[in-house]
């Protein structure tokens, strides 16, 4: 499973001088962290040489310069699903959801931002 957190990591070592196609994560819904934005909002992830972009109808909410990320991580978690929901689904039953988190440090600030990926996947397309 190709995942976000090697391209991003890789994009923070790159020299800025190198050129640099821009990868898209579509279906990734923003939870919490980013100063300014309390509530869940859906949009894709676009990572570049230079920042890691959050998108919503094609127009940028918030940029995060990779200069600033010390850490990402990515967490895949499996709900096995109440009793009534084993009875009607059976084996299809369990939820999987994948959490990425970047870790931000600036002279301004401290931030722990939090996605959720919905396709179960954080490759790009």
């Amino acid at each position: 499973m190709k995942v976000v957190t090697p391209p991003l990591a890789a994009a923070t070592i790159a020299a800025p001088a190198q050129a640099w196609a821009q990868e898209v994560f579509q279906d990734v819904e923003y939870i919490q962290g980013r100063t300014g934005f309390p509530n869940k909002i859906k949009g894709k992830l676009v990572l570049t040489a230079t920042e890691l972009k959050f998108v919503k109808n094609d127009s940028t909410l918030f940029t995060i310069p990779l200069e600033t990320v010390k850490n990402v991580t990515n967490s895949l978690t499996t709900d096995p699903g109440g009793v009534s929901r084993k009875l009607l689904l059976g084996a299809f039953s369990s939820q999987r959801e994948e959490f990425l988190y970047v870790n931000t440090e600036s002279p301004e600030r401290a931030e722990a931002i939090v996605f959720k990926c919905h396709k179960k996947d954080s490759s790009p397309t």
